[in-house]
Protein backbone atom coordinates (compact mmCIF):
# COMPACT_ATOMS: atom_id res chain seq x y z
CA UNK A 1 0.00 0.00 0.00
CA UNK A 2 2.30 2.31 0.69
CA UNK A 3 4.58 1.43 -2.29
CA UNK A 4 1.13 2.63 -4.21
CA UNK A 5 1.08 5.24 -2.56
CA UNK A 6 4.38 6.32 -3.27
CA UNK A 7 4.32 5.49 -6.96
CA UNK A 8 0.87 7.72 -7.46
CA UNK A 9 2.73 10.63 -5.34
CA UNK A 10 5.59 10.23 -7.70
CA UNK A 11 3.28 10.21 -10.98
CA UNK A 12 1.75 13.42 -9.88
CA UNK A 13 4.94 15.16 -9.77
CA UNK A 14 6.12 14.05 -12.93
CA UNK A 15 2.28 14.91 -14.40
CA UNK A 16 2.74 18.30 -12.92
CA UNK A 17 6.21 18.95 -14.15
CA UNK A 18 5.69 17.64 -17.70
CA UNK A 19 2.96 20.23 -17.54
CA UNK A 20 4.40 23.05 -16.63
CA UNK A 21 7.63 22.35 -18.80
CA UNK A 22 4.72 22.58 -21.71
CA UNK A 23 3.30 25.31 -20.81
CA UNK A 24 6.94 27.02 -20.28
CA UNK A 25 7.74 26.27 -23.67
CA UNK A 26 3.67 26.66 -25.48
CA UNK A 27 3.61 29.83 -27.93
CA UNK A 28 1.23 31.21 -30.67
CA UNK A 29 2.63 31.47 -34.33
CA UNK A 30 0.34 34.19 -36.27
CA UNK A 31 0.85 35.00 -39.97
CA UNK A 32 -1.16 36.95 -42.70
CA UNK A 33 -1.58 35.81 -46.43
CA UNK A 34 -2.74 32.91 -48.47
CA UNK A 35 -2.11 29.32 -46.66
CA UNK A 36 0.84 28.38 -50.05
CA UNK A 37 2.41 31.65 -49.79
CA UNK A 38 6.14 32.49 -48.36
CA UNK A 39 4.56 33.09 -44.71
CA UNK A 40 2.69 30.05 -44.87
CA UNK A 41 5.81 28.69 -45.85
CA UNK A 42 8.27 30.17 -43.44
CA UNK A 43 5.16 29.39 -40.71
CA UNK A 44 5.24 25.34 -41.37
CA UNK A 45 9.24 25.28 -41.36
CA UNK A 46 8.91 27.56 -37.97
CA UNK A 47 6.45 25.03 -36.39
CA UNK A 48 8.38 21.81 -37.09
CA UNK A 49 11.57 22.77 -36.32
CA UNK A 50 10.27 24.68 -32.78
CA UNK A 51 8.66 20.94 -31.91
CA UNK A 52 11.36 19.58 -32.55
CA UNK A 53 13.28 21.25 -29.39
CA UNK A 54 10.12 20.59 -27.63
CA UNK A 55 7.87 23.52 -27.97
CA UNK A 56 4.07 23.62 -28.15
CA UNK A 57 3.08 25.58 -31.35
CA UNK A 58 -0.33 26.76 -31.34
CA UNK A 59 -1.71 28.07 -35.50
CA UNK A 60 -5.11 30.31 -35.44
CA UNK A 61 -5.73 30.70 -39.42
CA UNK A 62 -4.33 33.04 -41.70
CA UNK A 63 -5.18 36.74 -39.92
CA UNK A 64 -5.85 40.15 -41.68
CA UNK A 65 -3.42 42.90 -41.44
CA UNK A 66 -5.16 44.89 -38.43
CA UNK A 67 -5.96 41.52 -36.95
CA UNK A 68 -2.63 40.78 -36.86
CA UNK A 69 -1.47 44.01 -35.17
CA UNK A 70 -4.20 43.96 -32.56
CA UNK A 71 -3.57 40.05 -31.77
CA UNK A 72 0.21 40.88 -31.35
CA UNK A 73 -0.18 44.25 -29.34
CA UNK A 74 -2.77 43.02 -26.75
CA UNK A 75 -2.57 39.25 -25.83
CA UNK A 76 -1.33 37.81 -23.02
CA UNK A 77 -0.16 34.82 -24.56
CA UNK A 78 3.62 33.72 -25.67
CA UNK A 79 3.21 34.41 -29.69
CA UNK A 80 5.88 35.20 -31.94
CA UNK A 81 4.53 36.59 -35.84
CA UNK A 82 7.36 36.10 -38.66
CA UNK A 83 6.60 39.12 -40.76
CA UNK A 84 8.64 41.09 -43.65
CA UNK A 85 9.71 44.71 -43.80
CA UNK A 86 7.17 45.74 -46.50
CA UNK A 87 4.53 45.06 -44.25
CA UNK A 88 5.30 48.66 -43.00
CA UNK A 89 3.33 50.20 -45.95
CA UNK A 90 -0.05 48.06 -45.03
CA UNK A 91 -0.04 47.91 -41.26
CA UNK A 92 0.80 50.01 -38.19
CA UNK A 93 3.05 48.05 -35.65
CA UNK A 94 5.71 49.64 -33.37
CA UNK A 95 7.61 46.82 -32.09
CA UNK A 96 11.00 47.65 -30.37
CA UNK A 97 14.23 45.57 -30.26
CA UNK A 98 12.40 43.54 -27.43
CA UNK A 99 10.61 41.76 -29.85
CA UNK A 100 13.19 41.27 -31.92
CA UNK A 101 14.35 37.44 -31.82
CA UNK A 102 16.46 37.27 -35.00
CA UNK A 103 16.50 38.41 -38.95
CA UNK A 104 15.64 35.31 -40.92
CA UNK A 105 17.01 36.95 -44.57
CA UNK A 106 17.04 39.70 -47.19
CA UNK A 107 15.22 39.47 -50.17
CA UNK A 108 16.57 41.71 -53.02
CA UNK A 109 14.25 43.89 -55.50
CA UNK A 110 15.09 43.89 -59.23
CA UNK A 111 14.74 46.07 -62.03
CA UNK A 112 13.60 43.99 -64.79
CA UNK A 113 12.95 45.85 -68.66
CA UNK A 114 12.71 44.90 -72.17
CA UNK A 115 14.70 47.26 -74.40
CA UNK A 116 16.69 50.20 -73.09
CA UNK A 117 15.66 50.73 -69.57
CA UNK A 118 17.87 54.29 -69.37
CA UNK A 119 14.87 55.96 -71.60
CA UNK A 120 13.15 56.92 -68.46
CA UNK A 121 11.22 59.58 -70.18
CA UNK A 122 9.43 57.37 -72.37
CA UNK A 123 9.38 53.74 -70.38
CA UNK A 124 6.35 52.62 -68.78
CA UNK A 125 7.19 51.47 -65.05
CA UNK A 126 5.22 48.92 -63.43
CA UNK A 127 5.52 48.28 -59.53
CA UNK A 128 3.79 46.78 -56.79
CA UNK A 129 1.55 49.09 -55.19
CA UNK A 130 2.82 48.90 -51.83
CA UNK A 131 6.43 49.56 -52.73
CA UNK A 132 7.83 53.19 -51.69
CA UNK A 133 7.21 55.24 -53.85
CA UNK A 134 9.30 58.15 -52.38
CA UNK A 135 12.40 56.21 -53.62
CA UNK A 136 10.52 55.03 -56.84
CA UNK A 137 9.92 58.78 -57.68
CA UNK A 138 13.26 59.91 -57.87
CA UNK A 139 14.01 57.42 -60.87
CA UNK A 140 12.57 60.33 -63.18
CA UNK A 141 9.69 57.71 -64.68
CA UNK A 142 7.37 59.59 -66.51
CA UNK A 143 4.50 57.06 -65.99
CA UNK A 144 4.88 54.41 -63.04
CA UNK A 145 1.84 52.10 -63.11
CA UNK A 146 0.72 50.38 -59.33
CA UNK A 147 -0.47 47.16 -59.76
CA UNK A 148 -2.14 44.90 -56.35
CA UNK A 149 0.93 42.91 -56.07
CA UNK A 150 4.19 41.03 -57.33
CA UNK A 151 2.18 38.77 -59.14
CA UNK A 152 0.22 41.26 -60.80
CA UNK A 153 2.79 43.44 -61.68
CA UNK A 154 4.64 40.17 -63.61
CA UNK A 155 1.70 39.66 -65.82
CA UNK A 156 1.33 43.38 -66.41
CA UNK A 157 5.21 43.51 -67.97
CA UNK A 158 4.42 39.89 -69.61
CA UNK A 159 1.55 40.81 -71.33
CA UNK A 160 3.71 44.13 -72.49
CA UNK A 161 1.07 46.57 -70.61
CA UNK A 162 5.15 48.28 -69.50
CA UNK A 163 8.46 48.28 -70.21
CA UNK A 164 9.92 47.56 -66.82
CA UNK A 165 9.11 46.29 -63.75
CA UNK A 166 10.66 46.30 -60.03
CA UNK A 167 9.79 43.84 -58.04
CA UNK A 168 10.66 40.72 -55.57
CA UNK A 169 13.24 38.19 -55.78
CA UNK A 170 11.31 35.60 -56.79
CA UNK A 171 8.91 37.55 -59.22
CA UNK A 172 12.27 38.87 -60.86
CA UNK A 173 13.16 34.66 -61.58
CA UNK A 174 10.00 34.48 -63.47
CA UNK A 175 10.63 37.53 -65.54
CA UNK A 176 14.30 35.88 -66.27
CA UNK A 177 12.20 33.17 -67.78
CA UNK A 178 10.13 34.96 -69.71
CA UNK A 179 13.50 36.68 -71.29
CA UNK A 180 13.24 39.67 -69.55
CA UNK A 181 16.70 41.24 -68.30
CA UNK A 182 16.40 42.07 -64.51
CA UNK A 183 19.33 43.69 -62.75
CA UNK A 184 19.32 44.16 -58.82
CA UNK A 185 17.33 47.34 -57.98
CA UNK A 186 19.47 48.60 -54.38
CA UNK A 187 16.82 51.57 -53.86
CA UNK A 188 15.07 49.35 -51.02
CA UNK A 189 15.17 45.37 -49.62
CA UNK A 190 12.80 43.38 -48.04
CA UNK A 191 14.13 42.04 -45.17
CA UNK A 192 11.89 38.91 -43.55
CA UNK A 193 12.17 38.53 -39.73
CA UNK A 194 10.63 36.88 -36.46
CA UNK A 195 8.89 39.59 -33.53
CA UNK A 196 7.96 37.83 -29.84
CA UNK A 197 6.12 39.19 -27.44
CA UNK A 198 5.18 37.68 -23.58
CA UNK A 199 8.40 34.98 -24.30
CA UNK A 200 9.62 34.06 -20.71
CA UNK A 201 13.23 33.16 -21.47
CA UNK A 202 13.87 35.29 -24.66
CA UNK A 203 17.44 35.19 -24.64
CA UNK A 204 16.87 31.34 -24.58
CA UNK A 205 14.60 31.51 -27.44
CA UNK A 206 17.01 33.79 -29.44
CA UNK A 207 19.52 30.90 -29.34
CA UNK A 208 16.75 28.20 -29.76
CA UNK A 209 15.74 29.96 -33.57
CA UNK A 210 19.69 31.04 -34.24
CA UNK A 211 20.05 27.25 -34.76
CA UNK A 212 16.71 26.61 -36.40
CA UNK A 213 17.79 29.36 -39.60
CA UNK A 214 21.01 27.91 -39.31
CA UNK A 215 20.00 24.48 -39.11
CA UNK A 216 19.33 22.33 -42.80
CA UNK A 217 15.76 22.88 -43.20
CA UNK A 218 15.63 26.72 -43.59
CA UNK A 219 18.98 26.72 -45.54
CA UNK A 220 17.66 24.63 -47.93
CA UNK A 221 14.65 26.44 -48.80
CA UNK A 222 16.59 29.84 -48.49
CA UNK A 223 19.00 28.72 -50.72
CA UNK A 224 16.47 27.17 -53.44
CA UNK A 225 14.42 30.49 -52.98
CA UNK A 226 17.64 32.31 -53.88
CA UNK A 227 17.25 34.10 -50.65
CA UNK A 228 20.70 36.33 -48.76
CA UNK A 229 20.68 35.12 -44.91
CA UNK A 230 23.68 37.24 -44.54
CA UNK A 231 22.11 40.30 -42.52
CA UNK A 232 21.52 38.28 -39.46
CA UNK A 233 24.44 39.13 -36.72
CA UNK A 234 23.24 38.05 -33.49
CA UNK A 235 23.54 41.76 -31.92
CA UNK A 236 20.17 42.29 -31.34
CA UNK A 237 20.37 46.08 -31.72
CA UNK A 238 22.37 46.38 -34.83
CA UNK A 239 19.71 43.66 -36.37
CA UNK A 240 17.11 45.99 -35.08
CA UNK A 241 18.27 48.61 -36.57
CA UNK A 242 18.65 46.99 -40.22
CA UNK A 243 14.75 45.32 -39.73
CA UNK A 244 13.50 49.26 -39.09
CA UNK A 245 15.15 50.70 -41.14
CA UNK A 246 13.54 48.53 -44.04
CA UNK A 247 10.43 48.66 -42.09
CA UNK A 248 10.36 52.94 -41.77
CA UNK A 249 11.22 53.17 -45.77
CA UNK A 250 8.11 50.87 -46.71
CA UNK A 251 6.38 52.82 -43.76
CA UNK A 252 7.14 56.37 -44.75
CA UNK A 253 6.06 56.87 -48.81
Amino acid sequence: MITRTVTLIMLMLLSTFSYSYATDKELTLIRGGSDTGMSAQRSNLYTVSLEGKGYVVNRPASMPDKQIVEFFNNTKQPVIWPGTTDYGARMDLDFSSENLVAIEYTGLYYMCYTGNRTNTKQIKLGIPKSAPKTTLDKLGYKTIFPYKNNGATVRAAIAGEVEAVVVNQNSANKLKSAGMKCEEFGGFNQVAFLLARNIEDLDQFRKDVAGILSGPEFSEWQNKAGLLNDSFTGDVDKDYNTVKTSWNIWANQ
